[in-house]
């Protein structure tokens, strides 16, 4: 090479340096042109000025693999940047798409839980009526019994009466003034006893309404807390499915991180290997082994098919 030979010859220009990194053999034209300038320089150890040439000529090789080297690495540098800009972009992606489908189906998620509320409604309901159903029930059976009382009493003061004529009739020549008494005291008695069913029966009937009442009272009050009931229900259910579905995000973002952590670790370990085999190289070629024979020899070392010769990656 010349004192004053501008290295730019030998490195690739900025916007192809990537292509002629990562395509096979596109770095082997600067390699030339540095090994055209090799060839073609004629070492002389002879005198000084041929000794310091050869120095300067090592020197300026030196220089290219350095600018090389630095532009690689400046290469190197940048492609990591790409994984984190592909996951902003990935993350991004997965929100929105995770919006549109809460988007797209909260018209089915609000369907299903009306459906759920007026099912509940319409059970509250329907147990409502059963009881009111089964009050009146009850409250004929005990107007049928106060009826089935009241004749039996009657015919027993029929009964009674009979017997008791009978009687006035047998002794009536002796105790007339008895039985007129007696007359009274029994008209007194009916009418105490008269006056005590009415009391009896007005006292069961408020009895039954209060009962009817209560009955329908309770009745709403069990179907207010089965509304009540299928409102918490409602809102349980939506809160146990948000924390499922941050359970699952939370999950699927950490095993993903896991993975990112991964497919990084491997890139960088690719990379460094592939790094230090491109500097093998460099150094076997420039010691003069054809660049077929120096990558079939890393080859071996790295399979580790040549004993006690290894890579220290």
């Amino acid at each position: 090479m010349s004192e004053n030979k501008d290295l730019a010859a030998y490195i690739p220009a900025r916007e192809t340096a990537m292509a002629v990194f990562t395509t096979a053999k596109a770095i082997d034209p600067y390699l030339a042109h540095v090994r055209a300038e090799i060839d073609a320089f004629i070492p002389d150890l002879t005198t000084k000025k041929g000794r310091d040439a050869i120095a300067s000529m090592a020197y300026k090789v030196s220089q290219s693999k350095s600018a090389l080297e630095q532009l690689g690495k400046s290469l190197a540098d940048e492609a990591k940047e790409i994984p984190k800009k592909i996951d902003a972009t990935r993350k991004a992606m997965k929100e929105t798409l995770d919006a549109w489908r809460d988007e797209v189906r909260k018209p089915l998620d609000d369907w299903e839980a009306e459906q759920a509320r007026i099912e509940a409604e319409k059970k509250a309901a329907e147990d409502a009526a059963a009881l009111a159903v089964q009050i009146e029930a009850d409250h004929e059976i005990a107007i049928l019994l106060d009826e089935k009382y009241e004749r039996e009493a009657a015919q027993a003061k029929e009964k009674l009466a009979a017997e008791q004529k009978a009687r006035d009739e047998a002794i009536a020549a002796e105790a007339a003034a008895k039985a007129t008494k007696d007359a009274e005291e029994r008209a007194a008695q009916a009418k105490r006893d008269a006056d005590l069913a009415i009391e009896a029966e007005k006292r069961r009937a408020a009895e039954a309404e209060l009962e009817a009442a209560l009955a329908k009272q309770k009745a709403e009050d069990d179907r207010v807390a089965a509304l009540a009931k299928a409102e918490q229900d409602k809102l349980d259910a939506i809160e146990a499915e948000r924390k499922r579905v941050a359970a699952q995000k939370a999950e699927e973002d950490a095993k993903q991180a896991e993975l990112d952590r991964e497919e990084k670790a491997r890139t960088e370990n690719k990379n460094h290997q592939r790094k230090i085999n491109q500097a093998i190289l460099a150094a076997l070629t420039a010691g003069g082994m054809p660049e077929e024979g120096a990558k079939a020899f890393i080859s071996m070392v790295a399979r580790k098919e040549l004993p006690e010769l290894s890579i220290n990656y």
